[in-house]
């Protein structure tokens, strides 16, 4: 995945993420979260450069991930996730939730996928064994 492919952005500021949507409760979500650390590619504003995190849970509708503070992250970020088989698929998502991590620089993010080919809903059925 090339940054450029993931460059579009619209970038919020650490004050800003809180403001662009709240964590849902886990009886308001379509699908299960499991624990899993994949690789993942998010596009940071500016000179289209992407930072490799890892996920910390991930369902069929979205995913966390952590990054360090200080933080820039696109409010619709357009994501690369690579699967335990080694596939990556680019997902549209928008951010739900964030907040910082108690007594770390960290800030964890969750995000909500926008819409899911049938094709990749099938691999990550497969790959969580949902």
């Amino acid at each position: 995945m090339s940054a450029h492919q993931l460059a579009s952005v619209t970038a919020v500021t650490e004050r800003e993420l809180p403001l662009h949507g709240e964590l849902l409760p886990d009886e308001q979500r379509d699908s299960v979260r499991v624990q899993a650390e994949l690789p993942l590619e998010i596009p940071l504003p500016g000179n289209h450069q992407v930072r490799q995190v890892y996920t910390r849970n991930i369902s069929r509708g979205g995913l966390m991930f952590r990054v360090t503070r200080p933080v820039r992250l696109p409010a619709s970020p357009v994501v690369a996730l690579t699967l335990p088989d080694g596939r990556t698929f680019v997902l549209s998502s928008e951010i739900r939730h964030a907040a910082r991590v108690d007594g770390s620089d960290e800030v964890e993010v969750g995000v909500q996928f926008k819409a899911v080919p049938h094709d990749v809903d099938r691999a990550l059925r497969a790959a969580l064994s949902l």
